[in-house]
Protein backbone atom coordinates (compact mmCIF):
# COMPACT_ATOMS: atom_id res chain seq x y z
CA UNK A 1 0.00 0.00 0.00
CA UNK A 2 1.15 3.71 -0.86
CA UNK A 3 0.70 5.84 2.64
CA UNK A 4 1.83 9.57 1.79
CA UNK A 5 3.45 11.44 4.83
CA UNK A 6 3.03 15.04 5.16
CA UNK A 7 4.76 17.67 7.85
CA UNK A 8 2.23 19.52 9.55
CA UNK A 9 1.98 22.10 11.69
CA UNK A 10 0.47 21.80 15.46
CA UNK A 11 -2.69 23.62 16.10
CA UNK A 12 -3.36 24.21 19.94
CA UNK A 13 -6.02 22.33 21.55
CA UNK A 14 -8.52 22.95 24.22
CA UNK A 15 -7.35 20.69 27.33
CA UNK A 16 -9.92 19.22 29.68
CA UNK A 17 -9.31 20.08 32.89
CA UNK A 18 -10.04 18.47 36.26
CA UNK A 19 -10.92 14.95 36.44
CA UNK A 20 -12.63 13.43 33.49
CA UNK A 21 -15.46 11.13 35.08
CA UNK A 22 -15.39 7.59 34.35
CA UNK A 23 -19.25 7.68 33.47
CA UNK A 24 -18.53 10.70 30.99
CA UNK A 25 -17.06 8.70 28.20
CA UNK A 26 -18.45 6.89 25.88
CA UNK A 27 -18.88 3.16 25.57
CA UNK A 28 -19.32 2.35 29.19
CA UNK A 29 -22.80 1.89 29.98
CA UNK A 30 -22.67 -2.52 30.81
CA UNK A 31 -24.73 -4.17 27.74
CA UNK A 32 -24.22 -2.63 24.86
CA UNK A 33 -23.07 -4.94 22.41
CA UNK A 34 -20.42 -3.33 19.73
CA UNK A 35 -20.04 -4.42 16.11
CA UNK A 36 -17.14 -3.14 15.29
CA UNK A 37 -15.19 -3.76 11.83
CA UNK A 38 -11.85 -2.29 10.94
CA UNK A 39 -11.89 -1.05 7.31
CA UNK A 40 -8.31 -1.28 5.46
CA UNK A 41 -8.43 2.51 4.55
CA UNK A 42 -5.83 1.31 1.45
CA UNK A 43 -8.73 -0.55 -0.56
CA UNK A 44 -12.22 0.57 -2.15
CA UNK A 45 -15.20 1.86 0.80
CA UNK A 46 -17.80 0.02 1.93
CA UNK A 47 -21.22 0.40 0.75
CA UNK A 48 -23.15 2.58 3.02
CA UNK A 49 -25.72 -0.50 3.55
CA UNK A 50 -22.66 -2.80 4.59
CA UNK A 51 -21.71 0.31 7.41
CA UNK A 52 -25.00 0.44 8.52
CA UNK A 53 -24.61 -3.32 9.64
CA UNK A 54 -22.02 -1.83 12.37
CA UNK A 55 -21.99 -0.06 15.20
CA UNK A 56 -18.53 1.31 15.35
CA UNK A 57 -15.65 1.06 12.39
CA UNK A 58 -11.71 1.39 12.88
CA UNK A 59 -9.88 3.25 10.06
CA UNK A 60 -7.09 1.32 9.42
CA UNK A 61 -4.51 2.84 9.84
CA UNK A 62 -2.39 6.38 10.94
CA UNK A 63 1.11 6.03 10.20
CA UNK A 64 4.13 7.62 10.63
CA UNK A 65 5.75 6.14 7.23
CA UNK A 66 5.79 5.39 3.64
CA UNK A 67 5.42 2.12 2.40
CA UNK A 68 8.05 0.39 0.40
CA UNK A 69 8.68 -3.01 -0.69
CA UNK A 70 10.64 -4.94 2.12
CA UNK A 71 10.75 -2.23 4.71
CA UNK A 72 9.00 0.09 4.99
CA UNK A 73 10.70 3.87 5.38
CA UNK A 74 10.09 5.16 8.81
CA UNK A 75 9.42 9.16 9.24
CA UNK A 76 12.74 10.02 11.81
CA UNK A 77 9.95 12.55 13.62
CA UNK A 78 7.49 10.04 13.64
CA UNK A 79 5.03 12.28 12.14
CA UNK A 80 1.64 10.76 11.23
CA UNK A 81 0.79 11.73 7.88
CA UNK A 82 -2.77 13.52 7.72
CA UNK A 83 -5.20 13.68 6.76
CA UNK A 84 -5.99 10.11 6.79
CA UNK A 85 -7.43 8.49 4.48
CA UNK A 86 -10.89 6.87 5.01
CA UNK A 87 -10.95 4.43 2.41
CA UNK A 88 -10.02 4.06 -1.04
CA UNK A 89 -6.89 5.22 -0.84
CA UNK A 90 -5.07 9.04 -0.99
CA UNK A 91 -7.39 11.53 -1.34
CA UNK A 92 -9.03 9.40 0.96
CA UNK A 93 -12.72 10.24 0.87
CA UNK A 94 -12.76 12.22 3.48
CA UNK A 95 -16.77 13.10 2.79
CA UNK A 96 -17.56 9.47 3.80
CA UNK A 97 -16.46 10.19 8.01
CA UNK A 98 -18.99 11.97 7.34
CA UNK A 99 -21.75 10.30 5.94
CA UNK A 100 -21.00 6.96 8.66
CA UNK A 101 -21.64 9.19 10.79
CA UNK A 102 -24.61 10.52 9.91
CA UNK A 103 -25.78 7.46 9.67
CA UNK A 104 -25.16 6.52 13.40
CA UNK A 105 -21.97 4.96 13.36
CA UNK A 106 -18.87 5.78 15.18
CA UNK A 107 -15.96 6.29 13.40
CA UNK A 108 -12.91 5.75 15.06
CA UNK A 109 -9.37 6.25 13.89
CA UNK A 110 -6.29 3.09 14.62
CA UNK A 111 -2.70 4.31 14.81
CA UNK A 112 -0.30 1.47 13.99
CA UNK A 113 -1.16 -1.97 12.76
CA UNK A 114 1.41 -4.84 11.30
CA UNK A 115 3.60 -2.09 8.89
CA UNK A 116 4.22 0.24 12.31
CA UNK A 117 6.13 -2.45 13.07
CA UNK A 118 5.41 -6.42 14.36
CA UNK A 119 7.08 -8.60 16.74
CA UNK A 120 7.05 -12.01 14.62
CA UNK A 121 10.00 -13.25 13.10
CA UNK A 122 10.90 -12.21 9.76
CA UNK A 123 9.45 -8.67 10.02
CA UNK A 124 11.50 -5.81 9.53
CA UNK A 125 9.89 -3.20 9.96
CA UNK A 126 10.64 -0.76 13.68
CA UNK A 127 8.69 2.60 13.20
CA UNK A 128 8.11 2.46 16.50
CA UNK A 129 11.59 3.35 17.21
CA UNK A 130 11.33 6.75 16.20
CA UNK A 131 7.77 7.15 18.08
CA UNK A 132 9.82 6.23 20.92
CA UNK A 133 12.51 8.14 20.76
CA UNK A 134 10.70 11.71 19.61
CA UNK A 135 8.09 10.56 22.38
CA UNK A 136 4.23 9.75 23.39
CA UNK A 137 3.46 13.67 24.67
CA UNK A 138 4.39 14.26 20.71
CA UNK A 139 2.66 10.97 19.06
CA UNK A 140 -0.69 12.45 21.21
CA UNK A 141 -0.65 15.78 20.16
CA UNK A 142 -0.47 14.46 16.90
CA UNK A 143 -3.06 12.30 16.92
CA UNK A 144 -5.38 14.80 19.18
CA UNK A 145 -5.16 17.51 16.23
CA UNK A 146 -5.94 14.77 13.32
CA UNK A 147 -8.99 13.78 15.42
CA UNK A 148 -9.85 17.37 16.00
CA UNK A 149 -9.40 18.09 12.34
CA UNK A 150 -10.89 15.56 10.52
CA UNK A 151 -13.47 14.84 13.28
CA UNK A 152 -13.03 10.99 14.18
CA UNK A 153 -14.55 9.25 17.75
CA UNK A 154 -11.66 8.60 18.70
CA UNK A 155 -8.57 6.85 18.48
CA UNK A 156 -7.76 2.73 19.14
CA UNK A 157 -4.07 1.88 19.68
CA UNK A 158 -3.23 -1.27 17.28
CA UNK A 159 0.52 -2.27 18.82
CA UNK A 160 1.75 -5.17 17.46
CA UNK A 161 5.70 -4.74 17.72
CA UNK A 162 7.84 -5.83 21.41
CA UNK A 163 6.51 -4.79 24.38
CA UNK A 164 9.61 -3.94 26.73
CA UNK A 165 9.05 -2.82 30.13
CA UNK A 166 11.40 0.10 30.11
CA UNK A 167 10.32 1.57 26.72
CA UNK A 168 7.33 0.10 25.68
CA UNK A 169 5.45 0.06 28.74
CA UNK A 170 6.03 3.93 29.45
CA UNK A 171 5.02 5.12 26.04
CA UNK A 172 1.64 3.59 25.80
CA UNK A 173 0.62 4.12 29.50
CA UNK A 174 1.69 7.91 28.73
CA UNK A 175 0.02 8.05 25.02
CA UNK A 176 -3.51 6.78 26.33
CA UNK A 177 -3.47 8.96 29.22
CA UNK A 178 -2.09 12.17 27.28
CA UNK A 179 -4.93 11.51 24.39
CA UNK A 180 -7.56 10.96 26.90
CA UNK A 181 -6.84 14.61 28.19
CA UNK A 182 -6.47 16.24 24.76
CA UNK A 183 -9.59 15.06 23.76
CA UNK A 184 -12.85 16.16 24.63
CA UNK A 185 -14.66 13.82 26.87
CA UNK A 186 -17.13 11.85 24.61
CA UNK A 187 -13.69 10.68 22.60
CA UNK A 188 -12.31 6.89 23.20
CA UNK A 189 -9.24 5.60 23.29
CA UNK A 190 -9.15 1.94 22.83
CA UNK A 191 -6.27 -0.80 22.44
CA UNK A 192 -6.42 -3.80 20.44
CA UNK A 193 -3.72 -6.16 21.46
CA UNK A 194 -2.45 -9.67 19.76
CA UNK A 195 -4.14 -12.02 22.54
CA UNK A 196 -0.80 -13.18 23.36
CA UNK A 197 0.81 -9.90 24.26
CA UNK A 198 -1.97 -9.59 27.23
CA UNK A 199 -1.96 -12.72 29.18
CA UNK A 200 -2.14 -12.31 33.17
CA UNK A 201 1.14 -10.85 33.87
CA UNK A 202 2.74 -9.69 30.79
CA UNK A 203 4.19 -6.04 30.73
CA UNK A 204 1.17 -5.19 28.33
CA UNK A 205 -1.79 -6.55 30.28
CA UNK A 206 -0.14 -5.00 33.66
CA UNK A 207 0.15 -1.74 31.92
CA UNK A 208 -2.92 -1.89 30.67
CA UNK A 209 -4.60 -2.95 34.12
CA UNK A 210 -2.62 -0.05 35.70
CA UNK A 211 -4.25 3.08 33.32
CA UNK A 212 -7.56 0.68 32.87
CA UNK A 213 -9.60 3.96 34.06
CA UNK A 214 -8.07 5.88 31.21
CA UNK A 215 -8.82 2.52 28.48
CA UNK A 216 -12.48 2.95 27.13
CA UNK A 217 -12.10 -0.27 26.16
CA UNK A 218 -9.81 -3.31 25.06
CA UNK A 219 -10.30 -5.44 21.77
CA UNK A 220 -7.95 -8.40 22.09
CA UNK A 221 -7.00 -10.13 18.78
CA UNK A 222 -8.30 -13.69 19.03
CA UNK A 223 -6.58 -14.39 15.69
CA UNK A 224 -3.23 -13.65 15.18
CA UNK A 225 -1.73 -17.23 15.87
CA UNK A 226 -1.75 -17.85 19.08
CA UNK A 227 -5.53 -18.77 20.55
CA UNK A 228 -7.75 -20.83 17.56
CA UNK A 229 -11.33 -19.81 18.77
CA UNK A 230 -12.03 -22.32 15.77
CA UNK A 231 -10.57 -25.28 16.75
CA UNK A 232 -11.13 -24.44 20.79
CA UNK A 233 -12.70 -21.04 21.70
CA UNK A 234 -12.08 -22.18 25.69
CA UNK A 235 -8.39 -20.68 25.95
CA UNK A 236 -10.28 -17.31 24.67
CA UNK A 237 -12.92 -17.77 26.98
CA UNK A 238 -10.68 -17.76 30.13
CA UNK A 239 -8.37 -15.09 28.38
CA UNK A 240 -11.42 -13.05 28.14
CA UNK A 241 -12.66 -13.65 31.71
CA UNK A 242 -9.15 -12.45 32.99
CA UNK A 243 -9.45 -9.00 30.99
CA UNK A 244 -12.61 -8.74 32.52
CA UNK A 245 -12.79 -9.75 36.14
CA UNK A 246 -9.08 -8.93 36.66
CA UNK A 247 -7.84 -5.72 34.35
CA UNK A 248 -11.23 -4.13 34.57
CA UNK A 249 -12.53 -5.25 37.31
CA UNK A 250 -15.45 -6.93 36.44
CA UNK A 251 -16.71 -4.67 33.51
CA UNK A 252 -17.00 -7.09 30.65
CA UNK A 253 -18.36 -4.19 28.52
CA UNK A 254 -14.84 -3.16 28.41
CA UNK A 255 -13.97 -6.06 26.61
CA UNK A 256 -14.84 -6.87 22.87
CA UNK A 257 -14.28 -10.23 21.53
CA UNK A 258 -11.86 -10.31 18.46
CA UNK A 259 -12.39 -12.26 15.29
CA UNK A 260 -10.71 -12.44 11.76
CA UNK A 261 -12.92 -14.13 8.92
CA UNK A 262 -12.50 -14.50 5.07
CA UNK A 263 -9.02 -16.45 5.20
CA UNK A 264 -8.59 -20.14 4.79
CA UNK A 265 -7.30 -21.42 8.00
CA UNK A 266 -7.58 -22.16 11.69
CA UNK A 267 -7.79 -18.96 13.03
CA UNK A 268 -10.57 -17.39 10.95
CA UNK A 269 -14.32 -18.09 12.00
CA UNK A 270 -17.46 -17.62 9.18
CA UNK A 271 -20.67 -15.61 10.53
CA UNK A 272 -22.50 -18.70 11.91
CA UNK A 273 -19.14 -19.93 14.27
CA UNK A 274 -18.99 -16.09 15.23
CA UNK A 275 -22.40 -16.33 16.35
CA UNK A 276 -22.08 -19.42 18.00
CA UNK A 277 -18.96 -18.08 20.54
CA UNK A 278 -20.75 -14.89 21.12
CA UNK A 279 -23.89 -16.79 22.59
CA UNK A 280 -21.26 -18.47 25.01
CA UNK A 281 -19.62 -15.49 25.71
CA UNK A 282 -22.81 -13.67 26.33
CA UNK A 283 -24.45 -17.03 28.35
CA UNK A 284 -20.65 -16.19 30.77
CA UNK A 285 -20.96 -12.46 30.49
CA UNK A 286 -24.06 -11.13 29.87
CA UNK A 287 -22.92 -7.34 29.78
CA UNK A 288 -19.74 -7.83 27.14
CA UNK A 289 -18.79 -5.05 25.04
CA UNK A 290 -19.70 -7.22 21.48
CA UNK A 291 -17.63 -8.15 19.21
CA UNK A 292 -15.42 -7.34 16.36
CA UNK A 293 -13.67 -8.31 13.55
CA UNK A 294 -10.95 -7.99 10.82
CA UNK A 295 -11.53 -6.78 8.10
CA UNK A 296 -14.48 -4.82 6.56
CA UNK A 297 -13.76 -6.35 3.07
CA UNK A 298 -14.10 -9.42 3.71
CA UNK A 299 -17.76 -8.74 4.48
CA UNK A 300 -19.20 -7.87 1.55
CA UNK A 301 -22.95 -7.82 1.94
CA UNK A 302 -22.60 -8.09 5.52
CA UNK A 303 -22.07 -11.83 4.76
CA UNK A 304 -19.79 -12.35 8.05
CA UNK A 305 -21.24 -9.78 10.44
CA UNK A 306 -24.87 -10.05 9.58
CA UNK A 307 -25.42 -13.48 11.89
CA UNK A 308 -23.47 -11.68 14.55
CA UNK A 309 -25.57 -8.39 14.78
CA UNK A 310 -28.60 -10.04 14.41
CA UNK A 311 -28.40 -12.05 17.57
CA UNK A 312 -26.85 -8.88 19.40
CA UNK A 313 -30.20 -7.66 18.83
CA UNK A 314 -32.13 -10.13 20.06
CA UNK A 315 -30.92 -9.75 23.44
CA UNK A 316 -32.10 -6.07 23.50
CA UNK A 317 -35.25 -6.91 22.12
CA UNK A 318 -38.25 -5.80 23.95
CA UNK A 319 -39.82 -9.27 25.92
CA UNK A 320 -44.05 -9.62 24.16
CA UNK A 321 -46.15 -8.97 27.64
CA UNK A 322 -47.74 -12.40 28.61
CA UNK A 323 -51.26 -12.65 27.45
CA UNK A 324 -54.38 -11.58 29.67
CA UNK A 325 -56.61 -14.34 30.22
CA UNK A 326 -59.79 -13.17 28.71
CA UNK A 327 -62.51 -12.23 31.42
CA UNK A 328 -65.29 -14.38 31.36
CA UNK A 329 -68.64 -13.51 30.56
CA UNK A 330 -71.01 -13.91 33.67
CA UNK A 331 -73.90 -15.45 31.83
CA UNK A 332 -77.50 -14.48 32.98
CA UNK A 333 -78.99 -16.97 35.73
CA UNK A 334 -81.49 -19.67 34.27
CA UNK A 335 -85.41 -19.45 35.96
CA UNK A 336 -85.88 -22.26 37.57
CA UNK A 337 -89.11 -23.73 35.86
CA UNK A 338 -91.87 -24.04 37.84
CA UNK A 339 -93.10 -26.94 39.77
CA UNK A 340 -95.69 -28.80 38.18
CA UNK A 341 -99.12 -28.58 39.98
CA UNK A 342 -99.77 -32.14 42.18
CA UNK A 343 -103.15 -34.08 42.24
CA UNK A 344 -105.31 -32.75 45.68
CA UNK A 345 -104.93 -36.74 46.30
CA UNK A 346 -100.67 -36.55 46.21
CA UNK A 347 -101.15 -32.94 48.51
CA UNK A 348 -103.19 -34.81 51.02
CA UNK A 349 -101.04 -37.60 51.16
CA UNK A 350 -97.83 -35.57 51.85
CA UNK A 351 -99.86 -33.58 54.13
CA UNK A 352 -100.64 -36.45 56.33
CA UNK A 353 -97.38 -37.74 56.31
CA UNK A 354 -95.81 -33.92 57.09
CA UNK A 355 -98.67 -34.08 60.49
CA UNK A 356 -98.35 -37.93 61.62
CA UNK A 357 -95.21 -36.81 63.28
CA UNK A 358 -96.91 -33.71 64.23
CA UNK A 359 -99.64 -34.90 66.47
CA UNK A 360 -101.49 -35.92 64.38
CA UNK A 361 -104.30 -34.19 61.74
CA UNK A 362 -106.13 -31.61 62.57
CA UNK A 363 -106.87 -30.07 58.67
CA UNK A 364 -106.44 -31.38 55.13
CA UNK A 365 -108.30 -29.69 52.25
CA UNK A 366 -107.23 -29.79 49.24
CA UNK A 367 -110.91 -28.88 46.69
CA UNK A 368 -111.81 -26.47 43.66
CA UNK A 369 -110.45 -24.14 40.90
CA UNK A 370 -108.89 -22.21 41.51
CA UNK A 371 -107.11 -24.61 44.51
CA UNK A 372 -107.71 -24.23 48.23
CA UNK A 373 -105.36 -26.32 50.43
CA UNK A 374 -105.25 -26.12 54.06
CA UNK A 375 -102.90 -28.70 55.83
CA UNK A 376 -102.60 -28.05 59.73
CA UNK A 377 -101.65 -30.62 62.54
CA UNK A 378 -103.19 -31.27 65.68
CA UNK A 379 -100.20 -29.37 67.52
CA UNK A 380 -100.97 -26.12 64.96
CA UNK A 381 -98.14 -26.70 62.13
CA UNK A 382 -99.17 -25.48 59.10
CA UNK A 383 -97.76 -27.70 56.07
CA UNK A 384 -96.94 -26.09 52.91
CA UNK A 385 -95.70 -28.26 49.82
CA UNK A 386 -94.21 -27.69 45.59
CA UNK A 387 -97.23 -28.39 43.70
CA UNK A 388 -99.81 -28.09 46.52
CA UNK A 389 -100.52 -23.71 46.79
CA UNK A 390 -103.33 -22.35 47.90
CA UNK A 391 -104.47 -20.31 45.37
CA UNK A 392 -108.04 -19.89 45.96
CA UNK A 393 -109.78 -16.41 47.07
CA UNK A 394 -110.31 -18.33 50.49
CA UNK A 395 -106.91 -18.72 50.93
CA UNK A 396 -105.05 -16.69 53.74
CA UNK A 397 -102.87 -14.23 52.78
CA UNK A 398 -99.28 -15.55 53.27
CA UNK A 399 -100.67 -19.32 52.58
CA UNK A 400 -98.12 -19.04 49.39
CA UNK A 401 -95.51 -17.34 51.47
CA UNK A 402 -95.50 -20.14 54.34
CA UNK A 403 -94.94 -22.52 51.65
CA UNK A 404 -92.15 -20.89 50.70
CA UNK A 405 -90.89 -20.95 54.35
CA UNK A 406 -91.74 -24.71 55.33
CA UNK A 407 -89.76 -25.68 52.49
CA UNK A 408 -86.79 -24.15 53.10
CA UNK A 409 -87.05 -25.65 56.50
CA UNK A 410 -87.14 -28.76 55.07
CA UNK A 411 -84.46 -28.28 52.99
CA UNK A 412 -82.00 -27.01 55.75
CA UNK A 413 -83.30 -29.92 57.69
CA UNK A 414 -82.07 -32.57 55.19
CA UNK A 415 -78.36 -30.65 55.00
CA UNK A 416 -78.44 -30.80 58.72
CA UNK A 417 -79.00 -34.48 58.40
CA UNK A 418 -76.59 -35.27 55.35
Amino acid sequence: MVRLVHAMALIALPLVTGLRRHSQRQGQTAGEQKMVAFIENWLECPTLEQIQGYTHVVISFAVSYSWAPGKNQCDEQCRIGAPVPICGNWPGNPQKLKEWQDAGVKVILSFGGAGQGGSWAGDNNDCWEDCFRVGAASVAADLATIVEDQGFDGVDIDYEYFVTQDVAAPFLSKLTVDLQELMPAHKTVSHAPMDRDIDRGDVYYELLKNISSSVDYVLPQYYNGFISVKNDPEPAYTHFADLANDMFGGDASKVVFGFSTGWPNQFCVDGAEATEIMRTVTQRFPANGGAFFWAAEKDRGNVFSAPVREFQLSLSAPTPPAPTPPVPTPSAPTPSAPTPALECTACKSLCSDFCSGNGGLKTNQCWGTPVYTDCTCANGQKGGFAGCPCENAQCPSGGSSLAHRQRARQEQTSLQHD
